[in-house]
C-alpha cells in the first residue's frame, strides 16, 4: 500500500494579504497611462448649506455691520476667558 503523502493542515481563515501585496495588486490595476485620470481632476461639489432641515438654503446673507460688531465682540470675550484659564 502507498504512504499517503502528509501535508499541513488547511487553516479554516485563509491568510489575510499584507499591506506591501496589496499596494502592489493596486499598483497593477491601474496603470500610470490611465486615460480616465487625465482626462479631469476630481474635484467634489461642496456640500449644500442647509438649515438642518435638508432644504439647500443657497448663498447665506452678508452679515450686517451690527451683526459684524456682535461678533467681533463675541471673538474679544471668547480669547479673554482663554486668556484668564491659563
Amino acid at each position: 500500500m502507498p504512504t499517503q503523502t502528509q501535508y499541513p493542515p488547511t487553516p479554516k481563515h485563509p491568510r489575510q494579504p499584507t499591506e506591501r501585496e496589496l499596494d502592489r495588486d493596486l499598483d497593477d490595476s491601474f496603470p500610470a497611462s490611465d486615460p480616465v485620470s487625465s482626462q479631469q481632476p476630481a474635484t467634489a461639489a461642496p456640500a449644500p448649506r442647509t438649515d438642518g432641515t435638508g432644504q439647500d438654503q443657497g448663498i447665506l446673507p452678508t452679515p450686517t455691520g451690527e451683526q459684524k460688531a456682535e461678533a467681533e465682540k463675541n471673538r474679544r470675550h471668547q480669547a479673554a476667558d482663554q486668556g484668564q484659564r491659563r
